[in-house]
């Protein structure tokens, strides 16, 4: 984060986690910021964040857990996607730009954030990795960016079942997410649906494409599961940049469950005011950490793919599926694709 992003967000949050002077000279907004981003950003514990700033380790805790809080509640309005019509089609016409996948309107996925066990939890959050974790489930749009994100799940439940049980997997079920209505692609006859891209974990339905079966794929299914994959990857992305700058995802978060999801809320608002803020600025280069190969195995302890599970396949979204993979083999055809699906096994 630069020192531009760092006023920026600065004078967003001070006026909330600014202490009244009664006895003693309270902690400045500024130093509570400072706490807080050291803590997330290096992964140190709060006992060694209390040395390094002088503050007793109950405070710092407090701090933690009170900035983030305030964080997630002045940058929840700005920086998530507000879903209307037209904030929809912005984002499939990025992801047709840029993945060149088009009608795509996000990619879900989700992550174990592995914690230290809760007492009295038994096996609530002890997910398949023999670890307790609570789950980031977050759907990315194609500049690696969250647009709407469910944290709180517990590590045993599979990501299907957390996606259908979220607040906005029960809208996209209910169709009160405003999603454009199908419509015919640019200077073509073929009519396609805004749908969703996401891997084999997530169940096949009218607004979520999954790959085909890996079974006797075809040419033709080898290459709608390729033009998938490029737009998936996205939220992939979106999860590494997430572990790689803030790398409290590095170790198990030793900290409460409320305090653990407040964390985690924070770190998904800051990563898409950073992201957004870049974007806007043309002179800042974006600022990413730089690690080795053994930090990218301390952060795969942190963040952990979900099991996949069974799903059922309805007649409609198995026709929705089967319209996306002729448009890919026919008139939406890219040049290196047939070389792609050729070389690999999709």
């Amino acid at each position: 984060m630069s020192h531009a992003i760092f006023e920026k967000l600065l004078n967003i949050i001070e006026p909330f986690i600014t202490k009244t002077h009664v006895v003693r000279t309270p902690i400045p907004a500024r130093t509570r910021l400072q706490v807080t981003l050291r803590y997330l950003s290096s992964g140190d514990s709060m006992v060694s964040i209390s040395y390094a700033f002088r503050i007793a380790h109950n405070t710092v805790s407090l701090i933690i857990n009170e900035t983030c809080e305030s964080i997630w509640n002045s940058l929840k309005h700005r920086v998530f996607l507000q879903p209307s019509s037209n904030n929809w089609e912005k984002v499939a016409e990025d992801f047709e730009r840029i993945c060149n996948f088009t009608h795509c309107i996000g990619a879900p996925d989700g992550k174990h954030v592995v914690i230290q066990a809760p007492p009295n939890s038994g096996s609530k959050y002890y997910n398949y990795k023999g670890q307790h974790s609570i789950v980031l489930l977050a759907i990315s749009d194609a500049h690696c960016c969250f647009s709407m994100v469910d944290i709180g799940g517990e590590g045993r439940q599979c990501d299907s079942t957390i996606f259908q049980n979220s607040e906005f997997g029960k809208r996209f079920g209910n169709g009160s997410l405003n999603l454009p209505a199908a419509k015919n692609i640019a200077n073509t006859n073929v009519t396609l649906p805004y749908v969703l891209v996401a891997d084999e974990a997530f169940q096949l339905t009218p607004y979520m494409m999954r790959p085909y079966p890996r079974k006797d794929l075809g040419i033709r299914k080898k290459v709608f599961n390729y033009r998938l994959s490029r737009a998936r990857r996205t939220v992939e992305c979106a999860f590494g940049l997430l572990a790689a700058r803030w790398r409290v995802y590095g170790k198990p978060i030793i900290a409460s469950v409320s305090t653990t999801r407040n964390i985690i809320k924070a770190t998904t608002a800051i990563h898409n005011f950073v992201m957004i803020s870049e974007r806007e600025s043309i002179r800042m280069l974006p600022q990413y950490s730089r690690y080795t190969a053994q930090d990218r195995a301390i952060i795969s302890d942190g963040l952990r793919n979900i099991s996949r599970s069974v799903s059922s396949n309805s007649v409609q979204a198995v026709k929705i599926r089967d319209d996306f993979t002729d448009f890919f083999n026919n008139i939406g055809a890219m040049p290196w694709q047939w070389k792609k699906v050729l070389n690999n096994d999709f």
